[in-house]
């Protein structure tokens, strides 16, 4: 089982406001807006990756990559 979550990385709420305009500056140079973790909830391995919009593509290009780093290093699913 797996959990998987995506967050705003630039996000006003628990940053002070210099830290905040300063990220709002450096998402015109590239920064990355959003945050993607896929937890495995037995063994709280987490991955996470950076995109530039919250997409459903993104997200699934995500998951797929994760799966196909997992059965690079032999872990499958219940037989």
């Amino acid at each position: 089982m797996m959990q998987i979550d995506t967050k705003v990385v630039v996000d006003g709420l628990p940053l002070p406001s210099e830290t905040y305009r300063h990220l709002l500056l450096k998402k015109r140079e590239g920064l990355p807006l959003y945050q993607f973790t896929l937890i495995d909830i037995r063994t709280r391995l987490r991955f996470i990756a950076y995109a530039q919009e919250n997409s459903f593509i993104n997200g699934l290009t995500f998951i797929i990559l994760v799966l196909l780093w997992l059965r690079a290093f032999g872990i499958r699913g219940k037989e």
